[in-house]
């Protein structure tokens, strides 16, 4: 969780850049796990009930927003595993034809895991592993739009 904790700290340092959701409950996070059949990493429940999710420098991290249906990780991941996402994977933010994806495979069997943060093409391909749970990649992401590069992490 260090770097979910730095990532914190950098959203506070950047907040006028940044747009959230409403936070989600244990309630809430507890039926999206139920409704895609997995269990989500530690950090980003954490990031779901102490922050949101939303607009963060231009680009969108999912969350459970009702508003926002389009920004919803539920919706999205299940219209893409219709399409052909792995069951797998849960959709957490997306860059033109890329996907920033957690990969929840075997969290169930060890609820103290985080799930590596990929990188899958439009064809749900995994092309690459970003960081090795949420809070790594919330803290690349916001150091890279602290830093303002163009491309992604």
């Amino acid at each position: 969780m260090d770097f979910y904790n730095k990532a914190k700290e950098l959203l506070a340092l950047n907040s006028e850049d940044i747009e959230l959701d409403d936070i989600a409950s244990a309630d809430d996070i507890k039926a999206a796990e139920s409704e895609l059949e997995v269990v989500l990493p530690v950090s980003f429940k954490t990031f779901l009930q102490e922050i949101g999710g939303g607009d963060i420098g231009g680009e969108i991290i999912f969350s459970l927003t009702k508003e926002y249906k389009d920004d919803n990780f539920v919706i999205q991941t299940k219209k893409y595993r219709d399409m052909g996402l792995n069951h797998d994977y849960v959709v957490i933010a997306r860059l033109d034809t890329l996907f920033y994806c957690l990969d929840v495979t075997n969290l169930d069997k060890d609820i103290n895991k985080e799930g590596d943060v990929i990188l899958v093409d439009e064809e749900f391909n995994k092309m690459e592993t970003i960081a090795s749970s949420f809070g790594e990649f919330l803290y690349m992401f916001l150091s890279q739009e602290a830093l303002d590069e163009d491309e992604y992490i």
